[in-house]
């Protein structure tokens, strides 16, 4: 054999070797290139773009619910609910120290990601009287799956499925995605909903202002007459009658005190009113404009008379 002869056989068998290397490491590597391409799940390219598009939002706008000064109300975090994520795609969510990591998953395979400061919890929201319970469902890790077979709703193993594309902002600290174990019941609970007052910086001030009109009445004097300023932002008013007084946004209570009982469907430490008197009449503020409101305990009677001039 000549010498030019063994360099030819060499050099293919060095083509040979590296195209099985090749072969071999695609064969490992393809399912993630695929994954990552947007293919190997079944999903077209477009699609994908949308979804990750969608992921990038629903990070966005939990980060901007977080800033606002204000609890007990909802934000808009997930676009186009129910249809935000396709199957097979699923939201991994888990506790890290003081964060919760969010992860588009679509199987093992990590789509993208991002954290958030808040402390994000699934919680039950009861068809009725659409009661949220007062604790959320203590969960490190949850896997919200799209698209599933028994449901167009997202479902949380375990914890029912997600009735809306809103969280609730329970506190500060705490966010829920709202559930309901029975799946029958998502589209109403989702339109409801709908209705929620939504987190808003000037919503802290009517807050404010109901909680200081609720401790005037539990204060003023048997006989006495007190005027105080009061004005309300913008869609909010408090109503009264004879047992009650609410705080309501668009006609929604946000606050509710039932009068000299330990009943309160929104904010149980301000329940019972004990020096307060009933209320003499009916009627509702609202005003987005500085008035004065004049409080009047009858002395008689002991009920109390709220009216703006």
């Amino acid at each position: 054999m000549s010498e030019s002869s063994g360099e030819g056989l060499f050099v293919m068998l060095i083509v040979v070797v590296a195209v099985v290397i090749i072969v071999v490491f695609a064969g490992h590597a393809y399912p993630q290139i695929y994954s990552f391409l947007g293919q190997g799940n079944g999903i077209d390219k477009q699609t994908m773009t949308q979804m990750e598009d969608n992921f990038g939002t629903i990070i966005k706008n939990i980060k901007d619910c977080q800033a606002i000064q204000d609890q007990e109300c909802v934000c808009d975090v997930m676009p186009n609910f129910p249809g935000t994520f396709v199957k097979p795609l699923t939201l991994d969510i888990q506790s890290s120290g003081t964060n919760m990591v969010i992860n588009l998953m679509s199987g093992k395979s990590k789509i993208n990601g991002g954290d958030v400061n808040v402390n994000l919890q699934p919680m039950s929201i009861r068809n009725k009287n659409y009661e949220i319970e007062t604790t959320p469902q203590t969960a490190t890790q949850m896997t919200m799956k799209f698209d599933t077979r028994n449901s167009p709703y997202p479902n949380i193993v375990t914890k029912g499925v997600v009735v809306s594309g809103k969280i609730y902002r329970k506190d500060k600290i705490t966010s829920v995605f709202l559930t309901t174990p029975n799946k029958d019941d998502a589209e109403s609970l989702q339109k409801q909903i709908d209705n929620f007052p939504a987190c808003q910086e000037n919503r802290k001030t009517a807050v404010d202002t109901f909680d200081a009109l609720v401790l005037d009445l539990n204060t003023i004097g048997t006989g006495a007459t007190e005027q105080k300023p009061i004005i309300l932002p913008t869609d909010y008013s408090i109503s009264y009658d004879q047992n009650s007084i609410a705080l309501k946004y668009k006609g929604f209570p946000v606050q509710e005190i039932v009068l000299n009982t330990v009943t309160n469907t929104i904010n149980p430490q301000l329940a019972k009113l004990e020096k307060a008197g009933l209320m003499c009449n009916t009627g509702e503020i609202k005003t987005n404009r500085i008035a004065t409101l004049n409080i009047k305990k009858d002395a008689t009677t002991n009920c109390i008379t709220l009216q703006i001039t």
